[in-house]
């Protein structure tokens, strides 16, 4: 088996409302996600949207009149950044660069300080006017694919950028998202996510074909909000039979009962 870090993992409670939880009625799921049932996959992406009610958070590039450039833009600001702190810086650069032909025209060093806050702001500030560039020369693509080849664009960037513009149905995986899928379905076999067959497949298989992007969002705020790295919020989980909490509350138990 891979040496890779394992996050531990838990399913939700089923739709139909019959009170078993789908970690135990299914438990291969937590060694093979991509095995998990339609029902499953179904009663997880419900949990997911309704939750984005309570925890969708409000930044400028999700403004319903957000421009094919503004988003972008965020997405190159959001790489290896809380999204809170990209929410500071870009206002002002959207202001100073309005369009792909102001960026690409900003002097280079004023660019650097403008993305200081966020660190990387030499590479960053390199993306972004190379982007700009060859947007100005080609323009910018719709799909996922063809937005992957552009400089500065990875397979995350591409699918969201894809997914929010143009509704394709596409999996963005970051750190993020695969410790969601992983808690719910079980571990990654491989250590490196864009690569991983099974997560990708279970990824996919539970995008909605109306709203990809607004089901990515809601997911990331799912993440943010109550699936959170460290301490999450299983109390406030609108999966009720999350495997991660019921393994958690089990091993309570048995160090309670003195169970081995």
């Amino acid at each position: 088996m891979p040496n890779i870090e394992k996050t531990p993992g838990g399913l939700p409670l089923s739709e139909g409302g019959s009170g078993e939880s789908v970690a135990t009625s299914h438990p291969e799921h937590a060694a093979r996600p991509a095995s998990a049932c339609a029902e499953c996959r179904a009663a997880f992406q419900g949990s997911v949207l309704r939750s984005a009610a309570t925890t969708r958070r409000s930044f400028p590039w999700r403004r319903s009149e957000r421009s094919s450039y503004e988003l972008v833009v965020a997405e190159i600001l959001l790489q290896q950044t809380r999204a809170e702190q990209a929410a500071k810086v870009f206002p002002t650069l959207v202001d100073q660069c309005p369009d792909w032909l102001g960026l690409a025209n900003m002097p280079t060093p004023d660019l650097e300080e403008l993305l200081r806050p966020l660190g990387l702001q030499k590479r960053r500030a390199a993306a972004l006017q190379a982007l700009a560039q060859e947007v100005l020369e080609r323009g910018l693509p719709a799909s996922a694919s063809e937005l992957e080849a552009l400089p500065g664009v990875g397979q995350y960037m591409a699918r969201a950028i894809a997914a929010q513009l143009s509704n394709e149905v596409v999996a963005p995986i970051d750190t993020n998202v695969a410790r969601v899928l992983e808690r719910v379905f079980g571990p990654r076999r491989l250590a490196d996510i864009r690569h991983d067959p099974d997560l990708q497949a279970l990824a996919l298989a539970l995008v909605p074909r109306s709203d990809s992007g607004g089901y990515l969002v809601a997911l990331l705020d799912f993440a943010s909000a109550i699936c959170r790295p460290r301490t999450p919020r299983c109390d406030e989980c609108p999966a009720p039979a999350c495997r991660y909490r019921w393994e958690n509350m089990n091993s309570c138990h048995k160090s309670e009962t003195g169970s081995s």
